[in-house]
């Protein structure tokens, strides 16, 4: 499991805590993912009626999307050229975390209920 925002500082109590049934952490990467304030919730910030903003992993082509769009909304065209650092493959450090196998359902079920305004599991 990848952590990259409160998961890194914060694992809770939940099956992620537990060192001493065999959880591991290390520091890691996700290259190709950007970490971005893109996504609303009443979860964590705001309330159903104004959520907030809370952090979310994009993949650089999710990204370049969203600049695109923003950008013919703006001036009703995209642009020619690109630039490098915008073609550069993005990089969001974080921690992984090594569940066992006998406790791999409980984590996802606990991250399942902690992250319940909104994620999604890419293997």
């Amino acid at each position: 499991i990848f952590g990259y925002g409160s998961l890194c500082w914060n694992p809770g109590d939940s099956s992620l805590a537990k060192s001493e049934e065999g959880v591991t952490m290390a520091l890691g990467r996700a290259v190709g993912w950007k970490r971005c304030w893109s996504q609303k919730s009443a979860d964590h910030r705001g309330t159903p009626e104004f959520p907030g903003l809370v952090c979310t992993l994009l993949t650089d082509e999710e990204v370049r999307s969203i600049i695109a769009a923003e950008e013919k909304r703006k001036n009703g065209q995209m642009r020619e050229h690109v630039g490098e650092e915008e073609t550069a493959a993005s990089m969001t450090e974080g921690v992984i975390y090594t569940v066992p196998p006998a406790l791999v359902e409980d984590c996802l079920s606990e991250l399942d209920f902690r992250e319940k305004g909104g994620y999604s599991r890419d293997v």
